[in-house]
C-alpha cells in the first residue's frame, strides 16, 4: 500500500492531544459504485491512486484453483478497464506504483514473491524469500525510478498460531535482512512503509505475548544509508494499537490504525504529532489525502465497521490542509462490504472495497 512517512517522534503518543469530536455534516457525494474486478470473492487487495488520477491495484480472488491474483485499473476520466489475470498466484501484501509500474508483494505457502506490471502491460515476477510456518504474514512495498523496496513480517520460532514473528526487508538491488529482533514473547508484524523524501519509513505494530493477548505499541523507525536506525515508540495509549496505514502528501504525514476497537488517525501539520478519534468503530483503516499547488486540501479515512446484518465500510473527511483536529464528516458507502484502500486526487476521494462477488471503486463526484 502506499506509505509516506513520519518521523521527529521523539516521545510516545501519551504526550499528544487527542480529540474525539464526533462527525459533522454528511461527506459530499459519491458516484455510483463501479465493479473494477467482476465474479472475485477477494481474499485479499491492495489498491493505490496515482498522481494522475488512476487507480490500479491487484486483487487475490478465492477459487476452486487457488489464490490467482488480478490486475485492476480505472482511468483518470473515470472509467474502468478489464481486469487482467497476473499470473501470479498468493495472498496480496502490499501494492505500490512509480513512473514505470505498479508492484506487489504477495505471498504463496513457501514463497514471498514481488510481482511488477510495466506500464506497456507486462507481468513479471520473482522470488524475494523463501519461508515455512503456520504465521500470517503482513507486508508492505513503496516503489522509486523503478526501484522496489519491501518489508513484511516472518515466523522465526516454533509453535503454530501464536509462533513468534519478526520483520524482514530487501529491495530491487538489496538482500533480504532481519528488520527486527526481540525477546521470544514478542510478535512484530503489521508494517506500514512510506518514502520521506528518498528515506523509507516504517511503523508497525508489536505485541507483547500475543497468546494472552498482550498490549500492542506502534513502533517506528527509518532506513538511512543502508541501516535501519534505532527504533522510536510512536502509539503507546490503550492496550492494542494495531494495523497502522501511512501517507505523506505536500509535507505533512498522516498515520491512522486500530485502537481498543476504534480507528484513530494523526498526523503532524503542527510540528509535533496530534490525533482523533472517530467515535464510529472498526477495524483495518487506511488514510490518504489529496493536494492542489502542492498544498494538502484534504484528508480520507476509510475503514470495515461493523453493520446491523454485517459488515459495512465507513468513509470520512476533513477539509484541511494537514491537520486532524477540525471537523470530520462520516458516513457508510458500502453495507455488506469491506474497506480495501482510498486514495485521493483533486480534492475528491476514492474508495476501494470488496464485497461477496466484487472488488469495487466508488469516487466522489
Amino acid at each position: 500500500m502506499l506509505r509516506r512517512s513520519v518521523l521527529a517522534v521523539a516521545v510516545a503518543f501519551t504526550a499528544i492531544l487527542l480529540s474525539t469530536t464526533p462527525a459533522g455534516a454528511a461527506v459530499r457525494p459519491f458516484a455510483p459504485p463501479q465493479t473494477v474486478v467482476g465474479g472475485c470473492s477477494a481474499d485479499s487487495a491492495d489498491s493505490v491512486v496515482t498522481s494522475s488520477g488512476a487507480l490500479v491495484g491487484f486483487a487475490a480472488c478465492a477459487s476452486s484453483s487457488g489464490l490467482p491474483i488480478r490486475f485492476f485499473s480505472r482511468n483518470p476520466n473515470g472509467s474502468v478497464n478489464p481486469s487482467v489475470n497476473t499470473g501470479f498466484a498468493g495472498h496480496v501484501l502490499g501494492v505500490t506504483y512509480d513512473a514505470t509500474a505498479t508492484y506487489v508483494l504477495f505471498f504463496n505457502d513457501f514463497e514471498i514473491r514481488i510481482g511488477k506490471r510495466t506500464n506497456a502491460g507486462v507481468f513479471s515476477s520473482r522470488t524475494v524469500d523463501t519461508w515455512g510456518g503456520v504465521a500470517f504474514l503482513t507486508g508492505d512495498v513503496i516503489a522509486r525510478d523503478g526501484q522496489w523496496f519491501g518489508v513484511w513480517s516472518e515466523q522465526v520460532g516454533p509453535g503454530g498460531e501464536f509462533a513468534q514473528t519478526e520483520l524482514f526487508s530487501a529491495g530491487s538491488t538489496l538482500p533480504v535482512r532481519r528488520v527486527t529482533t526481540t525477546a521470544s514473547n514478542i510478535d512484530d508484524g503489521s508494517p506500514t512503509l512510506a518514502f520521506s523524501g528518498l528515506t523509507p519509513v516504517l511503523i508497525w505494530s508489536r505485541t507483547t505475548s500475543p497468546a494472552l493477548p498482550g498490549p500492542s505499541d506502534l513502533i517506528v523507525t527509518k532506513y538511512i544509508s543502508g541501516a535501519w536506525q534505532p527504533e522510536r515508540v510512536f502509539a503507546s495509549v490503550g492496550t492494542d494499537n494495531l494495523t497502522p496505514d501511512m501517507y505523506i502528501a505536500g509535507g505533512r504525514t498522516f498515520v491512522t490504525w486500530f485502537r481498543d476497537g476504534f480507528i484513530v488517525v494523526a498526523s503532524n501539520a503542527s510540528g509535533s504529532f496530534t490525533s482523533h478519534r472517530f467515535n464510529t468503530g472498526g477495524f483495518e483503516p487506511s488514510v490518504a489525502a489529496s493536494t492542489t499547488s502542492g498544498v494538502v486540501d484534504h484528508v480520507f479515512v476509510t475503514w470495515t465497521a461493523f453493520g446491523t446484518t454485517g459488515l459495512r465500510v465507513f468513509f470520512a473527511e476533513s477539509a484541511s490542509t494537514g491537520s486532524v483536529q477540525g471537523t470530520w464528516n462520516g458516513a457508510t458507502i458500502a453495507p455488506d462490504a469491506f474497506a480495501i484502500g482510498v486514495g485521493g486526487f483533486a480534492t475528491k476521494a476514492i474508495v476501494t472495497y470488496g464485497t461477496a462477488s466484487t472488488v469495487t471503486a466508488r469516487a466522489q463526484a
